[in-house]
């Protein structure tokens, strides 16, 4: 059994969520318009006529999210953009906001005199012009010092340091990037103290650190040093806190007390990724897990939940509920790995129902590929019993060490999905059972649940428990009732009595399988022994099928 590249989603789960998906995207579509259309109508001045041209000629801005929309015009703004050029070349507004803001302010540090609606839209055509060209179109001042006002905006290099050659950059005949690359290149080396080959391997890891303004570097790395006591080994570690923005680093530490129950300087020390997230995020991403139920003990097991968009957790925090084989697990305590990496997990699901392969634990749908890949070459169906310890021990209220003492009594427990696990336990407490009563009785569990209606209606009728009834009612004038304790009981020992308390009655139910308890042990066995294992099954069935014909 070998994993394929690419899995088609065939199973239902997957066909809603594609269905339900491609539903919503319309919706969304459709009422991101309305809302664009609104969003130039307000900050540009536009009529409804202007906004209804501009976005039918720009199809990118018909799915733009609105609120980066939004920032991106209020950026414009910001660097003294009129709203009659942005209307005028409406292809600036596909530009991110972060992108502007660094361009713009990259460009004043280098002395440009204003920024424009051009400058921004041919930006890395501009920073490769030389600078003798740049001024002849007057966009630079003629006595601007390009090198001096790059530096300007840096802190004062110590005496210990040796300055930027000047010589190299003498004429105006370098291009306006050179010079920014070099400033760029001799304050990050003195600052982190590190060599370039390691901060070619930094820039090489994190190319967008070539194109950030100097302003933010310089406040970025006060504010991880000063405020986050972060070393200049860590920051190089972890390469992408030097393109953090400044700003968002503060507004965390300021607006945000706690994630997960741990103080979020802590959180930001642990996990210093989280810092590249935006407040907003982190805000509503913490209150959607609150509002799902999830504990902060959980949430401290899968802290990089707080990387992904705050809609995205949302929507897979509902999805979680959707999916009957994720549904037993929402209390589990790694529950959210399920979250994190749910679209690996959909598709491993899949791709083992695919297989006929039911005992899909957590950790399997969200582990490393080699292990999955290991798991599906051995060809075992079968778990640790981890997921269905803690979803009893959580729901029933008992210990996990007497429910592995209690389960084990059954050979072949570990070979049972969750989810049959699951829906026997929610049919019985339908049932009118107690949870005392069905632990009491806790392998019942391991019987799929049409299996133990079926056993439960027979009950009463049962010959053996007829008679039994008439002959208590001769001898004492009233017939005794079977108390829940012993019906349950009695259903567990039907159901084993047909396959001779083998506990082969697991497999009830498992459509297509003749003799699915040998064949799913077998998988487990080692590769040398199955062969000779499977002979031996084939025999038995043409045995029996024999015997049947004959009868």
């Amino acid at each position: 059994m070998i994993m394929p590249h690419y899995i088609r989603w065939k199973s239902v789960a997957s066909k809603l969520f594609k269905l339900r998906y491609i539903n919503v995207r319309k919706f969304s579509q459709e009422r991101s318009l309305e809302e664009n259309a609104e969003i130039l109508r307000i900050l540009l001045g536009c009529s409804h006529e202007e906004s209804s041209d501009i976005l039918s000629k720009n199809v990118p801005l018909q799915k733009l999210d609105h609120g980066v929309l939004e920032r991106s015009i209020q950026m414009l703004k910001k660097f003294g953009i009129q709203p009659e050029e942005i209307k005028e070349r409406p292809q600036v507004m596909f530009i991110h906001p972060a992108t502007i803001e660094h361009h713009s302010m990259v460009l004043e540090e280098g002395g440009f005199q204003k920024i424009s609606v051009t400058l921004l839209t041919s930006y890395f055509q501009i920073i490769k012009k030389r600078i003798s060209l740049l001024k002849a179109h007057k966009l630079i001042s003629a006595e601007t010092d390009v090198l001096e006002s790059f530096l300007s905006y840096l802190e004062p290099i110590p005496a210990h340091i040796s300055p930027i050659s000047h010589d190299a950059f003498k004429t105006d005949s370098t291009m306006f990037r050179n010079v920014y690359d070099a400033v760029l290149r001799h304050y990050l080396m003195w600052r982190l103290e590190i060599g370039p080959e390691e901060l070619n391997r930094i820039c090489r890891t994190h190319a967008r650190i070539k194109h950030r303004s100097l302003r933010h570097l310089r406040r970025t790395l006060q504010i991880l040093e000063e405020d986050l006591g972060f070393t200049k080994e860590k920051i190089c570690k972890n390469g992408y806190l030097i393109h953090s923005h400044p700003d968002n680093v503060l507004n965390t530490l300021q607006n945000i007390e706690s994630l997960g129950g741990m103080e979020i300087k802590s959180v930001l020390e642990k996990y210093p990724k989280i810092a590249m997230v935006s407040t907003d995020t982190l805000i509503k991403t913490n209150q959607y897990l609150k509002e799902f139920g999830i504990p902060d003990s959980a949430i401290q097991r899968c802290m990089h939940i707080f990387t992904l968009s705050s809609e995205s957790v949302r929507q897979r925090l509902k999805n979680l509920k959707e999916v009957p084989e994720f549904e037993p697990l929402s209390s589990h305590p790694r529950i959210l790995r399920l979250v994190h990496y749910q679209h690996k997990a959909l598709t491993r699901l899949d791709y083992l129902q695919e297989q006929r392969v039911r005992c899909a634990s957590l950790h399997l749908l969200s582990a490393p590929r080699a292990y999955f890949e290991k798991y599906t070459n051995i060809g075992e169906d079968r778990t640790r019993g981890l997921d269905i310890v803690h979803y009893l021990g959580d729901t029933l209220g008992i210990s996990s060490s007497v429910l592995r003492k209690d389960l084990s009594h059954h050979n072949l427990w570990y070979h049972v999905p969750l989810l049959v696990v699951s829906t026997t336990l929610n049919f019985l407490l339908d049932k009118g059972f107690t949870k005392e009563e069905v632990g009491n009785n806790i392998q019942l569990l391991l019987y799929p649940r049409e299996r133990v209606e079926q056993e439960l209606e027979m009950l009463p009728k049962r010959e053996e428990i007829v008679q039994a009834q008439e002959l208590c009612s001769q001898k004492t004038g009233e017939v005794p009732a079977i108390t829940p304790n012993i019906r349950l009981a009695l259903c567990l020992y039907y159901i084993e009595r047909v396959h001779h308390f083998s506990g082969d009655g697991i497999w009830s139910g498992r459509e297509g399988e003749t003799e699915p308890t040998n064949f799913e042990v077998t998988f487990a066995a080692p590769k040398q022994q199955r062969a000779s294992q499977i002979s031996v099954i084939e025999d038995r069935v043409k045995n029996r099928l024999s015997a049947l014909e004959r009868q």
